[in-house]
Order: C-alpha cells, then structure tokens, then sequence
C-alpha cells in the first residue's frame, strides 16, 4: 500500500507539472508550490491522526531470540542519586 500511494503521488506530481507548463523545460516557482500545496491535503489528515488518534499497543506473546538485546526507555533514563 506504501509503494501505491508514492506512486499515485508521484503521478499526480507528473500530472501537475504536465498541465501547469507543458512546453517549459525548468520547473517554475509557481508549479512547485502548487505540486506542494497539493501534497498538503492527503497529508494533514494522515499527521493529525498520528497525532491524536494513534496508540501505542503492546505486543503479546512476542519472544526475543537469545543474544538479542531489549531496549527500553526506563534503561535510558539518568537517575541523579
């Protein structure tokens, strides 16, 4: 679904460029911005739900092979006793 949704983009972005100035060789100022204010719009949805919709899910009955290590934040942290 990843690949899909670079591709899709980068025909849209292809699509863009095309309508804007089919018969200039260099990218303008005005095409850009338009490529990125269009790549806006399916992402501030995507950003937002990161933000406040997602959850963080532990996993169960997951086991590390041996020799593997664990890293968790508790192991970072710097106690100051």
């Amino acid at each position: 679904m990843d690949k899909a949704g670079a591709t899709i983009g980068l025909l849209i972005a292809a699509l863009v460029v095309w309508l804007a100035q089919s018969t200039s060789i260099s990218l303008t100022r005005t095409t850009f911005q338009t490529i990125v204010l269009l790549s806006l719009v399916p992402g501030s949805p995507v950003c937002a739900v990161h933000c406040f919709r997602a959850r963080d899910v532990a996993p169960t009955g997951m086991v590390l092979p041996p020799g593997c290590l664990s890293v968790a934040w508790e192991g970072l942290s710097v106690s100051s006793s």
